[in-house]
């Protein structure tokens, strides 16, 4: 969505006209991430103002009149996230959600097995401890993909975040 409002520049300049675009980001997944694109979008030339809120996923720009959206989306897209089209965000929400319940459905499945096995000992068999870990390794890696994923694109740009600590944290229990 995008919308002419007045400048606060002086009159006569060429960049008296703003426009606010109101932007659907993809892929955040901590307030950290909201401030790194904030700044990415800061640093483009004609943005007065970027505010992006992690809570709606949601930016809104304020930028000078005539400014491309493929700027917008090129410097999010560097940064490691996404902009979803307005008539998009429907299904990409929806099918953001099922993906997310899928994974959490997989990973109570297997985790329910290795928690009894491993805290109810009558439960235990010979080579208990290679059922555990056939049954942990897709826990690990598929549902916990999203934050190995984060993390990857995180550590590609120098940061850490809330992410890195939980992937370094399941991957450690796992080996």
């Amino acid at each position: 969505m995008t919308s002419e409002i007045k400048s606060r520049k002086a009159p006569g300049e060429d960049l008296d006209r703003l426009r606010r675009s109101d932007l659907l980001i993809e892929g955040m997944t901590c307030a950290a991430c909201s401030r790194r694109i904030e700044r990415g979008l800061l640093r483009l030339e004609g943005v007065d103002e970027a505010h992006v809120n992690f809570a709606t996923s949601e930016a809104t720009v304020v930028h000078r009149f005539g400014m491309a959206s493929d700027e917008f989306r090129s410097a999010v897209e560097k940064l490691g996230y996404g902009l979803i089209k307005s008539e998009e965000a429907d299904v990409a929400q929806d099918r953001r959600e099922g993906d997310l319940w899928r994974r959490l459905g997989v990973a109570v499945v297997l985790t329910m097995p290795v928690m009894f096995v491993s805290m109810v000992r009558p439960l235990r068999f010979d080579g208990w401890e290679w059922f555990v870990a056939a049954l942990a390794t897709p826990v690990v890696f598929w549902p916990g993909w999203t934050f190995h994923r984060s993390t990857l694109i995180n550590l590609r740009h120098r940061l850490t975040t809330m992410d890195t600590l939980v992937s370094m944290g399941t991957f450690s229990a796992w080996a």
